[in-house]
């Protein structure tokens, strides 16, 4: 009964210990997992103390940053292990910020103080992975904080390191990353790096650096060029929005560079790459940027390829001789394409996946969907077709959003055949005459068809698998046409598939849109 009675003045003690903020009071002085059996906890605590070092350091960072500093409020072990606590990640929702500070730039200094709490705390040693978020529309950021994170955390041993900044379009502040960190030992463990909203001017590579993600980040051509070739373990690239970049070679050098993605550049017009393995290239630039991927020889090994937007003399004129081995193409049409003279399309050999998108048409016009039997021609080998058909929108201009292709060599019915394609899907089906004449011509000669799809909503998360429990919305005239389309399918499409190939049909939910309808 004494032990009941004193284990409840302890754990009572412990209670308002325990009640300490997290990443603020975790360095206060706890002396009841001390080992010495004054506690009711120390059975637990003499088990802990037989543990290894390296087996706690191991369990700790096996926790959420959030546990882990909870653990080193109540444990000593925890307490020494979070001194080299090696994932740190710190944002306004890691910390538990959100929604707690009556401005943006309040909510940011709370971050910030929270952050150089815990560096003050932390010795620096044994970081792998830093994590620094901070709010993208601040009005103000005080770099020498930045810089002394930067300081504490990169050191030998790290490897994967993100900074986001906030926005230029808000920040008046110009960050200049401090490059000189990443010299010497400390930069060698690098494997990945994030940057965002900063200027760049690296005086040298990074030798194990596998993955380059650059966002609105000043640097310049001759900058960018010098940091890959020197950074020859490199496998992923991804830039966007960098504004000062014009040409962008990609050097021989980088024999281990897979794959590359090029998003809103504005400034840049060209892309040269001589790397001899890369396999996917992801291009959010249209087809104003000069664009080749090939080796000495003129051969190139990509596989995968995405393009936004293009327009369809350049996908099928171009493309085929740029990228002769894809298998795997997404591309985004523009509209208002004109072409004045047949369209005498490349072959992509060796092409199995093909998806089409298409922009948005008024509600007095449409794609002339037939045209898009050439990149069928173009495309003996290609195995599945997804089609995202042009959304219906309020536009009054006539002619706006009409594609006019010269489809000329495929006006008789019997000039085209496929042998290959097993599944069609296409979404956001409506009953345009050329999107129905289309359809029913790939059903007429294509005689490997096994599956079509007609999907007559966006394709979108339905209630059936979405969290919220609704469909994708629709609005009452996208309900209408996605009747009309159903009415066109079973008159005019269905009477058309062969007994061989299998007909799905999606229509709107009746439960998410029943008002609607």
């Amino acid at each position: 009964m004494v032990e009941s009675t004193q284990s409840r003045g302890d754990s009572g003690s412990s209670a308002v210990k325990r009640k300490c903020p997290p990443y603020q009071q975790y360095d206060d002085d706890y002396d009841d997992d001390d080992g010495t059996g004054s506690n009711s906890h120390n059975g637990i605590n003499s088990s802990w103390n037989s543990l290894s070092e390296d087996v706690v350091h191991h369990i700790h960072a096996l926790m959420p940053l959030r546990d882990a500093a909870l653990a080193a409020c109540v444990s000593r072990s925890f307490r020494r292990s979070w001194r080299h606590y090696p994932n740190l990640t710190f944002g306004m929702k890691q910390l538990g910020l959100i929604g707690k500070a009556a401005t943006v730039d309040e909510g940011a200094m709370d971050l910030l103080s929270r952050i150089d709490h815990i560096f003050g705390n932390h010795s620096g040693i044994g970081v792998k992975t830093l994590e620094l978020h901070l709010p993208w529309n601040w009005n103000r950021l005080d770099t020498s904080y930045v810089d002394r994170f930067l300081k504490t955390a990169i050191a030998p041993g790290i490897q994967e390191l993100t900074v986001m900044l906030p926005s230029f379009r808000h920040c008046r502040t110009d960050y200049n990353f401090p490059c000189s960190l990443l010299s010497g030992e400390s930069g060698r463990s690098i494997r990945y790096l994030k940057l965002t909203n900063s200027s760049f001017h690296p005086t040298a590579g990074l030798g194990c650096l596998t993955r380059l993600h650059l966002r609105s980040v000043r640097i310049g051509d001759d900058e960018l060029g010098y940091f890959l070739s020197n950074s020859l373990a490199l496998r992923h690239l991804l830039l966007s929005c960098c504004g000062e970049i014009i040409c962008l070679k990609i050097p021989c050098l980088l024999r281990h560079l897979r794959s590359v993605e090029v998003f809103e550049c504005e400034m840049l017009h060209a892309i040269e790459s001589n790397a001899p393995d890369i396999s996917s290239v992801d291009l959010g630039l249209g087809d104003q940027v000069d664009f080749s991927v090939s080796l000495g020889d003129g051969s190139s090994q990509v596989k995968q390829l995405r393009i936004s937007p293009a327009s369809p003399s350049y996908a099928l004129g171009k493309l085929p001789s740029i990228t002769p081995g894809v298998e795997v193409l997404n591309i985004s049409l523009l509209p208002h394409e004109q072409v004045s003279t047949p369209m005498v399309p490349g072959k992509f050999h060796h092409l199995k996946y093909l998806n089409i998108s298409l922009p948005a048409v008024s509600a007095v016009d449409e794609y002339d969907y037939l045209s898009l039997l050439a990149f069928l021609d173009a495309s003996p080998a290609l195995e599945t077709l997804v089609l995202r058909s042009a959304r219906i929108m309020n536009c009054v201009n006539r002619g706006c959003g009409r594609i006019h292709c010269d489809v000329s060599h495929l006006t008789r019915e019997q000039e085209f055949r496929h042998g290959s394609l097993k599944n069609v899907t296409i979404y956001s089906f409506y009953s345009a005459e050329s999107l129905i004449e289309l359809t029913c011509r790939m059903l007429k000669h294509t005689a490997s068809l096994e599956c079509l799809t007609l999907d007559t909503t966006y394709g979108y998360s339905r209630c059936s698998s979405c969290r919220s429990g609704r469909c994708f919305s629709m609005d009452t005239r996208d309900v209408l046409q996605a009747q009309k389309a159903l009415v066109a399918i079973r008159r005019r499409i269905k009477p058309q598939v062969p007994c061989n190939v299998n007909l799905i049909v999606v229509e709107p939910c009746s439960s998410c849109h029943v008002s609607d309808n």
